[in-house]
């Protein structure tokens, strides 16, 4: 009788587990995201680039959710796409490599952030949503690509 007590208890934790570890909050995906320290954690993310410049970020372990901008971030990938962060605006890579084409995805102008307790108003970047640009690297340079005609 103890050994099918047992049994039971121990089947209803594990189905348990289970189920807490496959409840993904609606609208997340998995994906990953680089902090702007280096530090890389996986987790739950939600879109909210192109709206708010931000994601939202469900991390599993402590089941926090976080709101995140680009300025907090290096890079973040989820279904199938890598955002590169610079200078508080997303942009999705299209061709990797040592001369990056990116597509902005974010408009961070005029958004506010605190540096400590110092607050700073984004300066964003150059063009607008859907404008390509050429990223190098190890110079760190964004250039707008031009359409001839």
């Amino acid at each position: 009788m103890k050994n099918k007590t047992l049994f039971v208890v121990i089947t209803l934790l594990i189905g348990c587990s289970t189920f807490a570890q496959s409840n993904i909050p609606e609208g997340f995906v998995a994906g990953k995201i680089i902090l702007s320290n280096g530090a890389v954690v996986s987790g739950y993310l939600k879109d909210n680039i192109r709206k708010k410049s931000s994601i939202v970020f469900y991390n599993p372990v402590n089941k926090k959710k976080e709101i995140l901008d680009a300025n907090t971030l290096t890079e973040a990938s989820f279904t199938d796409s890598k955002y590169l962060c610079l200078y508080g605006d997303f942009f999705k890579v299209i061709t990797p490599g040592e001369h990056a084409i990116l597509v902005k995805s974010s408009d961070a102008s005029g958004k506010l952030y605190y540096n400590g307790v110092e607050m700073i108003i984004n300066k964003g970047t150059d063009g607008k949503i859907d404008d390509r640009f050429e990223y190098t690297a190890n110079t760190n340079e964004l250039k707008p690509i031009r359409k001839k005609g």
